[in-house]
C-alpha cells in the first residue's frame, strides 16, 4: 500500500506568507501510521510553496494507492478538485479526508465531493493505520465496525454515527512524525491538552469542551525528542487555551525547567483572558515562554456576552496587563462582524486593540464556519446575519465574502479592518514595524484590495 499524507496546497492569498509551523494534525496522523509500520510520503505543501496544479501533478505521478488530506473549510474545494483529478488518473486510488470542515459536515461533504471515499470524524490517530488498511483492501465488513467514520459502499454511504471521536487518553497519542516533513527549518507545534471549556459562538471547537490533559512528562519527552532535530530553537503550544488549568500548566513549566529545556528553547502559546494569572506568567517566562496571544475578540461587553466569550473588556485589559508585567510579548486577536455587531461596537474593538498596544495585532473578519453558532445564525437570518453562499473558498477570515450583515456592508468591515491596522501602528508609533509588515505581506495586500472591489485573486 503506497500512501501519501497531504497538507492542502498553498493559497494565492497567502503567497507571501512563509508557513514555518508544520500542520499538527497531519503530523500526529503521520505518527500513528509510522507506529504501525505503514510507509508513506508527507507533502508539506504550504511550507514548500506548492500550489494546487503542481500538487495535483505530484500526487498523480506518485501513483499512490491511498491519499489522505486534512482540510479547513476554505481549502475543501481545492481538495475536492485534486481528488477528482487523482481519480481520473487512477480510478482505484482511495481518498480519505479529515479536519474541521468535514468534522462539521461529514455527510454533506461526502455528497458534495463524490471522489472522497472515506471521512474520519474527530480524532483517529490511534486507529488510522487500521482504517487505511481496511479501506485499501476493501474490507468493508470490518470497516463497518468503526464508529465516527463515513464511507462509500455499494453505491451508497455507510456510517454508524456522525459524531466526533475524542481520544480520552491523550498520552496514548503517538508523537508526530515531523521528521518526515522534509525540512528541519520548521517551528514544531505540540499540545499539552485537548479541549476548551468556553462556548464562543464563532469557534468550531474541534477538540470538544472537555479538557483532556497529557502528563507533563509525556509533553516534555516529545519536546525533548525533537529539540535536537529541528534547526529552530522555538516551538509553539497549540492548546486552545494554554493556561485554563493553572496547576497543569505550572507542572509543564516546572518539568521544562527541571530538564533544562528552558535554557535551549523558547516558546509561544495562546490563552483566554479569564485564565490569565501573573504568577503563572512569570513561571512561564522562566520556563522559556516569550510570547502570549490573548483572544480579545471585541471591545464591547455586550458583544462579548452575546458571543459566549465568558469575559469582559475589563478582564481583557487586566489579562494583557499581567502579560506585560511578566515581561512577555503580547499578541492581540480581535474579530470584526460579530452577531448583532454595529459600527459603534467595531470602533470600540479597534479602540481597545489600539489602546492595549500589543506587540502584534489581528483584526479578522467574522466567518461563519460550519459547526459554529454563527453559521447557524446566518443560515436562519438571525442576529443580523445572512449566509450568502456555500462556496467554501469564500470562507477565509481576511478577504472572505460568505456572509452579509444587516447593519453594514461587507466593504464597511474591510474598511474597518484597514482602519484598525493603520490606527494601531500610527497611534503607537510603530512605523518601522508597519513598513516591514507592508513589505512582507505586499502580495496579500494586493489580493485584499482586489477582494475589496469584488475581484478574486485567481480572476485577476
Amino acid at each position: 500500500m503506497k500512501v501519501a499524507l497531504v497538507v492542502p496546497p498553498k493559497q494565492k492569498l497567502a503567497q507571501d506568507q512563509f508557513h514555518r509551523t508544520p500542520q499538527m494534525g497531519i503530523g500526529y496522523i503521520a505518527g500513528g501510521l509510522k507506529r504501525e509500520g505503514v510507509e508513506f510520503t508527507v507533502y508539506n505543501s504550504k511550507h514548500a510553496g506548492i500550489y494546487e496544479d503542481e500538487l495535483t501533478r505530484l500526487l498523480i505521478n506518485g501513483d499512490y494507492d491511498l491519499v489522505g488530506f486534512s482540510s479547513m473549510t476554505f481549502e475543501i474545494k481545492s481538495v475536492g478538485r485534486i481528488a477528482k483529478n487523482i481519480k481520473k488518473a487512477k480510478k482505484n486510488c482511495r481518498i480519505v479526508v479529515g479536519g474541521c470542515h468535514t468534522n462539521a459536515l461529514p455527510k454533506e461533504s461526502m455528497e458534495e465531493f463524490p471522489d472522497f471515499d472515506l471521512i474520519c470524524i474527530g480524532e483517529h490517530e490511534d486507529q488510522i493505520a487500521s482504517i487505511f488498511k481496511l479501506l485499501y483492501t476493501r474490507d468493508y465488513g470490518e470497516l463497518e465496525k468503526f464508529d465516527h467514520i463515513i464511507f462509500r459502499k455499494n453505491g451508497g454511504l455507510f456510517y454508524r454515527n456522525l459524531t466526533r471521536r475524542f481520544i480520552k487518553d491523550v498520552d496514548s497519542v503517538f508523537w508526530p512524525a515531523y521528521e518526515l516533513f522534509a525540512s528541519k527549518d520548521l517551528t514544531p507545534a505540540y499540545f499539552s491538552a485537548r479541549g476548551c471549556p468556553y462556548f464562543c459562538s464563532f469557534c468550531q471547537q474541534n477538540s470538544g469542551r472537555v479538557i483532556r490533559r497529557r502528563s507533563p512528562q509525556a509533553v516534555c519527552d516529545e519536546i525533548e525528542h525533537f529539540s535536537d532535530y529541528f534547526k529552530q530553537d522555538t516551538f509553539t503550544f497549540r492548546d486552545e487555551s494554554f493556561t485554563v488549568d493553572k496547576k497543569h500548566t505550572a507542572s509543564i513549566c516546572n518539568e521544562l525547567i527541571k530538564r533544562g529545556l528552558n535554557k535551549k528553547l523558547k516558546w509561544t502559546c495562546e490563552t483566554h483572558s479569564r485564565a490569565a494569572d501573573y504568577d503563572l506568567f512569570r513561571l512561564m517566562k522562566e520556563a522559556g515562554c516569550y510570547y502570549v496571544d490573548i483572544g480579545g475578540e471585541s471591545g464591547s461587553n455586550e458583544i462579548l456576552k452575546a458571543t459566549g466569550k465568558s469575559t469582559t473588556v475589563e478582564a481583557i485589559i487586566d489579562a494583557c496587563r499581567k502579560v506585560r508585567k511578566a515581561k512577555l510579548k503580547l499578541g492581540g486577536l480581535f474579530i470584526l462582524g460579530h452577531p448583532n455587531e454595529t459600527k459603534r461596537t467595531m470602533l470600540k474593538t479597534i479602540a481597545l486593540g489600539t489602546k492595549l498596544n500589543p506587540d502584534s495585532i489581528t483584526f479578522s473578519m467574522m466567518t461563519p464556519f460550519p459547526g459554529t453558532k454563527v453559521y447557524e445564525y446566518a443560515l436562519r437570518n438571525e442576529a443580523g446575519l445572512k449566509l450568502l453562499t456555500k462556496d467554501w473558498e469564500r470562507y477565509d477570515n481576511i478577504t472572505g465574502s460568505a456572509m452579509a450583515w444587516d447593519a453594514f456592508s461587507l466593504k464597511t468591515i474591510k474598511i474597518f479592518q484597514l482602519v484598525g491596522l493603520v490606527l494601531y501602528h500610527i497611534y503607537n508609533l510603530r512605523l518601522v514595524q508597519f513598513t516591514k509588515y507592508l513589505h512582507r505581506h505586499k502580495k496579500g495586500i494586493i489580493s485584499y484590495f482586489l477582494a475589496f472591489f469584488g475581484i478574486r485573486y485567481k480572476e485577476f
